[in-house]
């Protein structure tokens, strides 16, 4: 992404409200004179937007600059040995309100001298941040000040002083604007929402813990869809109705219809039978009577002549 148009907006004392408040919050932290204007007007490519002063510690109030899709929060500047006691404790006081209070901060870059080993003013600064939660980020200063050897040594002292990993430690320069691309690009991620952890932490470490909002939303749907379902009285489906059958027109009986006739209460004749319904014919192997046999011709002739034998005698003797 690329800042363009930034412009101030108003100076406040705490977690107050000004305008245009409701966008999303970056703030900007360090010790004083170590070169916090100079990292807002290089970010925004603008040199006049936030001014800067030769007396370390003159800011003393909380600056708001407008940036589009976010608000950049320039927070005091600490540790200045100038000022006194209670200015220091009253600031202290202030951050702390605004750190714990803002609703719309999402990130703080914290800013430390590269050339230099962390103060007790920037190991209690980091301490604020992670008791309230607060995401941030290293943004080493002044680092076109030292070699590339020397960056890297330096760098590996401050992880080791504010406990930090040496990727999430960023070398940046205003003058020949190194680190000015990774920091823009972190700022994409961060309004984004996306896991600003090195990849291979984050796969050793598992997934990001969930803020309160979060667990507070999770634990919210979690409600509603282990809350019974209001019981709705289920209705019996009614059997569907049956078409109603034409009616027929009734035809006018008529004359036979009308007298009724003298054979009705007589049962009708049965029909005679058919051809089809003849009887069937006997079995051709059933036996005959004995009545039926014909008689055998050679014995009809044995029997007329015995007759004729017995009959000779007696018409002699009539003779």
């Amino acid at each position: 992404m690329e800042i363009k148009n930034a412009k101030f907006i108003t100076s406040i004392t705490g977690n107050q409200p000004f305008p245009g408040k409701g966008l999303p919050e970056l703030a900007v932290s360090g010790k004083s004179n170590v070169g916090k204007s100079t990292f807002i007007n290089c970010m925004c490519n603008n040199h006049k937007l936030a001014r800067t002063s030769q007396e370390p510690g003159k800011t003393r109030v909380i600056n708001i600059f407008d940036c589009g899709v976010f608000h950049l929060v320039d927070l005091p500047g600490y540790g200045y040995a100038k000022v006194s006691g209670a200015m220091q404790r009253s600031w202290g006081a202030m951050m702390e309100g605004y750190l714990s209070g803002s609703q719309e901060l999402l990130h703080v870059f914290q800013l430390v001298d590269l050339r230099h080993e962390p103060t007790e003013d920037d190991i209690m600064m980091i301490n604020y941040m992670r008791h309230y939660d607060v995401p941030f980020t290293i943004v080493a200063t002044k680092a076109d000040k030292l070699s590339r050897s020397q960056r890297f040594s330096n760098i590996a002292r401050i992880c080791r002083t504010l406990g930090v990993q040496p990727w999430e430690v960023i070398p940046f320069s205003g003058v020949d604007r190194t680190g000015r691309d990774i920091v823009l690009d972190r700022i994409d991620k961060i309004l984004d929402g996306e896991d600003l952890r090195d990849p291979a932490v984050a796969q050793r470490m598992g997934p990001k813990p969930k803020t309160e909002e979060e667990t507070a939303a999770d634990e919210a749907k979690k409600a509603e869809t282990m809350a019974p379902a209001p019981v709705q009285s289920v209705k019996e489906p009614q059997p569907a109705a049956k078409p109603k059958a034409e009616a027929k027109p009734v035809s006018k009986p008529t004359k036979k219809e009308t007298k009724p006739s003298a054979k009705a209460g007589k049962p009708k004749s049965a029909a005679k039978p058919t051809k089809t319904d003849k009887k069937p014919a006997r079995d051709v192997k059933q036996s005959k009577k004995p009545s039926d046999r014909q008689p055998d011709k050679r014995g009809a002739k044995n029997t007329k002549q015995k007759s004729a034998q017995t009959l000779k005698p007696t018409q002699r003797k009539s003779k």
